[in-house]
């Protein structure tokens, strides 16, 4: 069973035949090896979480009807933490604990032994455990051992194989940005135009472009996208209130990829919000090599399985940049 590698493991109906809900065939097909090479009850693969504090069960192949699916697992704790804290193998023979200590299962089922070994790279732990022997023979231990390590370059693969989608996607979403500021015609579609693109790559159902007025403090809308704008009367506020009213005043990025709207109000602008509570959010400043123009915000109805990365980040922030400098040469053209 394998949830995937490049999303957090959501928690699904066991399919009856042992795998997981959402396979990924290279992984699904090396933990059923490794099952049945060293006729394990259970095999499991833990990947470390990219704060490197905790082990998520990535894939796993068994005949017991207890293993939790979404079993997270702290760096140095249990068995298996420590595993991989400690980045050496370890051999629980005539294992006589409750099988829950080691973690991923919901109840007990008295297990003889136990193994695990890191992955070559320091990023997971790959285990097994038996119902039929006391004790893995040192033929098992080497073998599990150099299956991590073919585990080790397949985990090294997706990590390449997703930051390489990462960069085409930012690519073409530069290339959009950089599209509609050279086709520049009037300062609304090019606004929405921009926003609607950032909806596409940041998965979000609603974007909002707010510009500055920094006499007055305030800050006004200027164009919408997304179901939200069905609700909304053009209207200004001041920058101490609300998300876009922040991201003026720190002039920095805001990342919320799961947010709790509280009494079902979003607060994109203020607790009054007419629209319904979203539940995740990025935004950017628009600034022009250091004058801040406004803001653009998104956000979503569903929160995120994991955060947006720091790549995607910067690349809205670039785009908010290109946004600023388009828009402030226009306004000195037409002046």
């Amino acid at each position: 069973m394998t949830a995937p590698l490049t999303d957090s493991f959501k928690p699904g109906v066991e399919p009856p035949d042992g795998s997981s809900p959402h396979p990924s065939p290279d992984l699904d097909d090396l933990i059923k090896l490794v099952s049945n090479v060293t006729d394990a009850f259970t095999a499991a693969l833990f990947i470390l979480d990219d704060q490197g504090e905790s082990l998520d069960l990535a894939a796993w192949h068994s005949l017991s009807k207890n293993v939790i699916p979404g079993a997270r697992i702290g760096l140095g704790e249990g068995l298996i933490g420590w595993v991989a804290k400690h980045d050496k193998p370890v051999h629980a023979t005539q294992f006589d604990r409750d099988t829950r200590s080691l973690m991923y299962y919901a109840a007990d089922e008295t297990i003889k032994s136990f193994m695990a070994v890191p992955i070559q790279d320091g990023r997971g732990v790959l285990a097994v455990d038996s119902k039929h022997t006391f004790v893995f023979t040192d033929k098992a231990q080497k073998i599990l051992a150099d299956l991590a390590v073919v585990v080790g370059h397949t985990l090294r693969f997706y990590r390449v194989r997703d930051r390489e989608r990462r960069y085409a996607a930012l690519v073409d979403f530069l290339y959009e940005i950089e599209n509609l500021s050279l086709r520049f015609r009037d300062k609304l579609p090019y606004c929405r135009g921009v926003l609607a693109s950032g909806l596409g790559f940041t998965g979000t159902e609603s974007a909002f472009l707010c510009l500055f007025d920094k006499h007055q403090q305030k800050y006004g809308i200027e164009a919408i996208e997304g179901p939200a704008g069905k609700h909304l009367i053009p209207k200004t506020y001041p920058v101490s209130q609300g998300l876009m009213g922040w991201l003026m005043r720190e002039k920095r990025p805001l990342v919320l990829p799961r947010i709790k709207a509280s009494g079902q109000r979003s607060y994109v602008f203020t607790p009054r919000d007419p629209f319904g509570g979203f539940n995740c959010f990025i935004g950017v400043p628009v600034a022009d090599f250091g004058r801040l123009v406004g803001a653009m915000g998104f956000a979503g109805a569903t929160p995120r399985s994991i955060p947006w990365h720091d790549d995607e980040v910067n690349g809205l922030w670039l785009a908010g940049h290109r946004l600023a400098s388009t828009l402030e040469h226009h306004r000195v053209v037409e002046t």
